[in-house]
């Protein structure tokens, strides 16, 4: 018996409007994007062309892990998935650690773990875990493609007895969320998160400017200024060790980044965990 990969998520919550029928899309339970193990053996991930479907960038959409598959002859049974957005159909060769080279930021992160048996570590920052019990998700700009695997690190031996494992999608919203995004600016997932200490705290501007990128606990208190000063135009990042502008270690609990310009700015939630 194997072990699925363990994710950390972070669900960005949507209200649901009248959703259209689901989609049920049957999956590939020996299928992967992520890096594949010397010793292992995987076919290519369920790759969902998103018009083909009537989905298109903006669209608040509900993804559901519907059955389960077995990871081994005498495995557990599991239902969980893993997805990420692209620009392309593109999926690199399966020895490498990040094969989907025009993945996109929708806002949810999961970490993306080792192969087994090697322990060989994956890197695609913007994958995220699709659950039994659904994730809600906006479809990020740009993106043509969902790439769709098991949440699984060794795929050779998995199986799916009674042919249930589908990957089932539905319409909540043809607008985007609000608040993620202001015009010109825009702050992307933090990774890890929830983050223990360290945390990547990626964003991109349209033009050049003043920045402020500083973190905030729940009550509004400011905790640590990481940034303050001019940035070219162009996508830029910060890293927060999980403390405060003392130095002192951070609570475990629930922060807020804030990036700020003359333009506006935009926050996301992170987690500190330990």
């Amino acid at each position: 018996m194997r072990s699925p990969i363990s994710a950390l998520v972070l669900v960005l919550a949507l209200i649901p409007s009248a959703a259209r029928a689901d989609i049920t899309i049957p999956m590939t339970y020996g299928g992967a994007f992520l890096r594949v193990d010397p010793v292992d053996s995987a076919g290519p991930p369920l790759i969902v062309t998103l018009a083909d479907h009537g989905l298109a960038p903006g669209f608040a959409i509900r993804l559901t892990a519907l059955g389960d598959f077995h990871n081994g002859v005498s495995g557990d049974q599991f239902a969980a998935m893993i997805a990420v957005f692209s620009s392309s159909a593109t999926v690199l060769d399966d020895a490498q650690p990040d094969r989907v080279p025009d993945a996109l930021d929708a806002g949810i992160y999961a970490t993306s773990g080792v192969t087994c048996p090697s322990n060989l570590p994956t890197n695609i920052p913007f994958d995220f875990v699709v659950r039994a019990t659904s994730t809600d998700v906006t479809i990020p700009a740009g993106a043509t493609h969902l790439f769709v695997q098991a949440n699984e690190c060794y795929f050779v031996d998995n199986s799916d007895p009674d042919g249930d494992y589908a990957l089932g999608i539905a319409v909540l919203s043809t607008a985007d969320v609000p608040g993620a995004h202001e015009p010109g600016l825009a702050l992307l997932a933090p990774w890890p998160n929830p983050g223990s200490s360290r945390v990547t705290l990626p964003f991109s501007l349209a033009v050049p400017g003043r920045v402020t990128l500083a973190l905030h606990s729940v009550d509004g208190r400011r905790v640590r200024v990481l940034l303050d000063g001019e940035f070219g135009a162009g996508r830029h990042q910060a890293a927060w060790d999980a403390t405060d502008d003392r130095g002192a270690r951070v609570p475990n609990g629930i922060y807020f980044a804030r990036l700020s310009t003359p333009a506006g700015s935009v926050e996301r939630k992170l987690v500190v965990a330990r």
